[in-house]
């Protein structure tokens, strides 16, 4: 099955090489990247990667991860929810159907140290570099990053002084200004970096609710400083110590209920469902109701309004050491999320309040060879000690009242991993290289489960995993390399509490029938990939193409089992029901699913001119379900397994072009302009393959002149102010009676008209 696709479908692979206009001059702007722990050329690296330098995400008006985001086929984020809470990073087409921090599919790093949640608060103006990894990246990066990586690499200061300052102003109460300030403390020795940023934006959606804000309201302050010292010539420390707070208002999101339903139910199916694409034309309701009254008789609200506040702290501390041609790296990290939020689940029935605080201190040691060697290693250990801290008290209000569930107890994560490297070249033009990562994870849901008729089971347990990585590189000519890899990824493991509170002999004969046990086994991905990168034209250009496919197993899904006969005396009667089993029971997450994952990428630059370049990428992708047994599913199909279908939530196709300008003015400045436009596919809502997104184009424009000390740009974002639905997800519509399913809808920001202003001085 794989060899048929490489052979059907082998094009380019990707490598999404965002630089901007400004690096195609004459020659293209070699960037160095350290996905693989060592700094290498990205069109050396034998990963499908995307790199965003500080001048890209200056050019680009990259503001954060949505940006990262727009700009990288294959890979999406469904925020569904419409704020900045929710961090669901797909690649290629991986979706595991929740948001839950501890089930990600796909992490974000700063410096190297893990995010346990979103990278939604990471403010850019201290980002040297983004690094985008595509592929499972478990071997160098560890736990959740399964489907890849996303790396920021935070701006080291220099030993001259140097500052700057950026002003934005834009529509609907947008402002954005930022600065910093660098340079030396100790000559030669020891320097600094404060910078800093405040940014505000009203929201750009009317709420039809007359004592509500608009929707989509944000606000951030954030403050960082680093300290760089060299100690001696062999010696590097680099200390980094951030604030960050974000106080958003409610998130945009438009729901269509049940009553917009148009077809079904099949089989011995009962609920209806909706067949076409979701968007806003034709819904009786052309308005958003995302917030109502907070005087709701009888609520006690622990939050004043809707939206969610957030405070992170990160601390780092970086040491290198050259020690006679070996480099000896530590990496400390200690990361604080602290988040409350209130929002509407579902308009006029289900509101919603949680907060967390999850911690997570981390420590990576790391001995490098020499990288001018034949024979290149590299030998690392690793320590992450990670709380997910629930503070939300578990309240909730329903329409008919109060309700309060019971509020889930922190879950602790120990993960401890030795993992190396090696890299030979077999010839001038062959390498062959390996990296292994053995990781141990200590899980503990911090409580204990009762099983029917007596005995106590405790949610901990250890899960242990092996991810291997080969590639094999050669240098076909001197502007062209060829590779292939093969690689594999794990997801963290985790339990089925309903089957724990079984009779222990229920529980046997159940795992036996349904291959589902109390134990939730890690997910595991096999990729393999394909790729050539070339340069051209003398360096001005470039072309880096592939494919990549992957088998996905033990993955992870909501499903709803047959009658279950909980206490084990083979017959299924209300003693069952009594505990807790009605019509079959609702099993939260099972670790038997399976699909296939295949597609092709391809990235492309080139200096048109001396004034003008191009940049294009587009990516394919195709998920194909093998087993995802859906209690929702059969609802409306009157079976459960979905094979045969897709997955949701991810795109097919997906692609970006900018077209890039630059004409001198005299006296050391130049005009300057470009267009940035990207298109989405549409994607299923769910696994239904019923209901789906719009696809679309949305384009940027920005525009105006520079010089080394100042900036002038006006822009334009979103400028057909496209309204198109470009994020959906299913619910079950509680005024169905169970029997129907709302859509809950994303609406991107409406055009957007503003300038910036920049000021550089110093050197920098």
């Amino acid at each position: 099955m794989q060899s048929k696709h490489i052979l059907a479908t082998l094009s380019l692979v990707p490598l999404g090489l965002a630089a901007s206009g400004a690096a195609f001059g004459q020659d293209m702007e070699e960037i160095i990247v350290t996905a693989r722990k060592v700094g290498e050329s990205i069109q050396e690296v034998p990963l499908s990667i995307s790199a965003f330098t500080s001048e890209d995400i200056e050019a680009q008006g990259i503001i954060g991860i949505e940006d990262i985001v727009t700009f990288t086929p294959g890979l999406h984020m469904s925020n569904t929810f419409g704020d900045r809470s929710d961090p669901a990073l797909k690649f290629r087409g991986m979706d595991n159907s929740t948001t839950d921090r501890s089930q990600q599919l796909a992490s974000a790093f700063v410096d190297g140290i893990y995010l346990s949640g979103s990278s939604q608060w990471v403010s850019m103006n201290d980002v040297e570099r983004v690094e985008v990894v595509k592929g499972p990246q478990s071997a160098f990066f560890g736990r959740a990053t399964f489907g890849g990586a996303v790396n920021y690499i935070t701006k080291t200061p220099g030993d001259q002084f140097a500052a700057d300052a950026s002003l934005t102003a834009g529509q609907d109460g947008r402002m954005d200004a930022g600065g910093s300030v660098e340079g030396s403390i100790v000559a030669d020795r020891l320097y600094y970096r404060l910078s800093g940023r405040i940014f505000s934006y009203d929201g750009g959606w009317d709420n039809e609710h007359p004592d509500s804000d608009a929707l989509g309201a944000q606000e951030t302050n954030a403050l960082s400083l680093t300290l760089y010292a060299t100690p001696s010539d062999t010696v590097a420390v680099k200390f980094r110590s951030l604030w960050s707070n974000d106080d958003d208002g409610p998130g945009v999101r438009y729901m269509q209920l049940h009553g917009e339903n148009n077809c079904g139910p099949w089989g011995g199916g009962r609920a209806r469902y909706y067949c076409g694409t979701l968007s806003r034309d034709g819904l009786p309701n052309q308005s958003i109701n995302t917030t109502v009254d907070l005087n709701i008789a009888g609520a006690t609200w622990p939050k004043e309004s809707f939206g969610l506040e957030r405070e992170v702290n990160l601390n780092s501390l970086e040491v290198t050491a050259e020690l006679g041609g070996y480099t000896l790296s530590s990496i400390t990290g200690y990361v604080s999320e602290e988040l409350e939020r209130m929002r509407v689940f579902i308009p006029g029935q289900l509101w919603e309040y949680g907060a967390w605080k999850d911690t997570a201190f981390s420590q990576e040691l790391r001995l490098n060879s020499a990288q001018d060697e034949a024979l290149r290693w590299m030998l690392g250990a690793y320590y992450l000690d990670l709380t997910y801290g629930d503070a939300s008290g578990g309240f909730a209000v329903f329409r008919r009242g109060i309700f309060r569930v019971t509020p889930s107890p922190d879950r602790m994560v120990t993960n401890t991993a030795l993992f190396g490297s090696v890299s030979y070249d077999v010839t001038e033009q062959l390498t062959l290289g390996l990296e292994v990562r053995r990781a141990e994870e200590d899980l503990d849901n911090g409580r204990s489960v009762m099983q029917v008729g007596g005995g106590e089971i405790a949610l901990a347990d250890t899960f242990s995993s092996t991810t291997p990585r080969v590639t094999l590189d050669y240098q076909l000519y001197e502007n062209t390399m060829v590779f292939a890899s093969y690689s594999e990824g794990n997801t963290a493991g985790g339990f089925n509490t309903e089957i724990a509170q079984m009779a222990p002999s229920a529980a046997q004969v159940f795992q036996e029938a349904n291959g589902v046990g109390i134990q939730i086994p890690e997910g595991k991905l096999e990729n393999w990939e394909l790729g050539i990168r070339h340069t051209f034209a003398n360096g001005r250009g470039f072309v880096n193409a592939g494919f990549f496919t992957s088998d996905w197993t033990n993955q992870r899904f909501r499903t709803f089992l047959p009658d279950v006969d909980v206490n084990g005396d083979g017959v299924y009667d209300d003693d069952d029901m009594n505990n807790g089993v009605v019509d079959g029971m609702q099993i939260d997450y099972s670790g038997s699913g399976n699909t296939e994952i295949y597609g092709s990428e391809l990235s492309l630059g080139y200096a048109l001119t001396e004034m003008w370049s191009v940049q294009f990428a587009y990516n394919y992708n195709r998920t194909k379900i093998r087993k995802y047994e859906e209690s929702n599913f059969a609802n409306t199909f009157g079976f459960r397994d979905a094979a045969g279908g897709e997955l949701a939530l991810s795109p097919r196709n997906s692609a970006t072009l900018s077209l890039a300008f630059t004409m001198p003015a005299g006296n050391g400045g130049e005009w300057f302009g470009r267009m940035d436009s990207s298109y989405q596919d549409s994607t299923f809502a769910w696994v239904h393959n019923l209901a789906k997104t719009q696809s679309e184009v949305i384009g940027n424009l920005r525009g105006g002149w520079r010089n080394d000390c100042y900036t002038i740009m006006a822009w334009v974002e979103n400028v057909t102010d496209s309204d198109a639905v470009l994020a959906a997800t299913r619910f079950s519509d509680f005024t169905a009676r169970g029997r129907g399913y709302g859509f809950s809808l994303t609406l991107p920001d409406p055009r957007q008209v503003g300038v910036t202003l920049q000021a550089r001085f110093g050197e920098s």
